[in-house]
């Protein structure tokens, strides 16, 4: 008896997810202005399960006029930046490592030299279009005088009183 057949691969799962990882994971990423947001991962699953080999890209993005996401432009914006190939190039979109086998995506420093306090978006997509967008929150340094918060309205000076 002869038979003939054809043997296919299993096709390997497609992530359905994209999740912050870590502690903290549940609140926005914050940093203090001139220093570098460090060891951000996310984790890529399908049906629960880590999913190996996922490729996103990393973007910052920021509403436009119509509320929608778009990149910034990178000739205009003074946000967070990807240190590019040659030193002091600022890449506002990168191409990630795809996930390991645990499904987790490790983002590069996120540098905030130069970056005034004040919220921004990092949009994470995969070649299959999962979308985790993620809030960060530069502040400003210690004694900087600088704040995100709206400042009081001094009291007006003391004035001795007439007698």
């Amino acid at each position: 008896m002869n038979l003939t057949g054809t043997v296919t691969a299993k096709p390997a799962p497609v992530a359905d997810l994209l999740e912050r990882t870590g502690t903290g994971a549940d609140k926005p990423l914050e940093v203090v202005a001139g220093t570098p947001l460090k060891d951000v991962r996310v984790k890529a699953t399908a049906a629960g399960r880590p999913v190996a080999g996922t490729q996103a890209t990393a973007a910052l993005v920021e509403k436009n006029e119509a509320g929608a996401w778009v990149p910034v432009d990178p000739a205009k914006t003074k946000g967070p930046y990807f240190e590019g190939a040659k030193e002091g190039d600022k890449l506002f979109r990168v191409e990630l490592d795809p996930s390991g086998a645990d499904g987790v995506i490790a983002l590069p420093e996120l540098l905030t030299a130069d970056v005034a306090p004040g919220t921004y978006h990092l949009r994470l997509t995969t070649k299959e279009n999962v979308v985790l967008l993620l809030e960060l929150e530069v502040t400003a340094k210690a004694g900087s005088g600088e704040s995100t918060e709206p400042k009081a309205p001094e009291a007006p000076a003391a004035t001795p009183a007439r007698r």
